[in-house]
């Protein structure tokens, strides 16, 4: 029974490699599918605003653009965003390309509120009669 030396073993093992990576290139060569990136960014909202009272809906616009397909996608508010009202979630591309998407979102929150009956100065103690 013959065996095979250890460079041509070495060299079947590498190959076999190539040829998987070759093979997860030509998948991932078609374009991403938007609705995917569109539940990513939802998926991120959600985690977002767990923590908030009342009842929390959210409306993402999926992606405009076609983009090229990716395996590994990220959801991020930009610096300075809130997780209320109109915003923008950020998706970008990890592997096998980069790119970066900013898709529109809207974040309702229906809960009971306290408000005043007027504007408040800075340091005012609010009371009863304020409210």
């Amino acid at each position: 029974m013959a065996t095979e030396s250890p460079p041509a073993r070495s060299r079947a093992s590498w190959l076999a490699v190539l040829a998987c990576c070759l093979a997860a290139g030509a998948q991932a060569a078609g374009p991403q599918d938007p609705a995917a990136v569109q539940a990513h960014a939802e998926r991120f909202l959600k985690t977002q605003t767990a923590g908030l009272p009342g009842k929390v809906s959210f409306q993402v616009k999926p992606p405009r653009a076609a983009l090229p397909a990716c395996s590994a996608l990220d959801a991020f508010q930009p610096a300075g965003s809130r997780a209320i009202g109109k915003t923008t979630v950020g998706v970008r591309c990890l592997a096998p390309q980069t790119w970066t998407v900013y898709l529109p979102a809207q974040i309702q929150v229906l809960a009971a509120y306290a408000g005043t009956r007027q504007p408040l100065p800075p340091n005012h103690v609010v009371t009863a009669a304020d409210v």
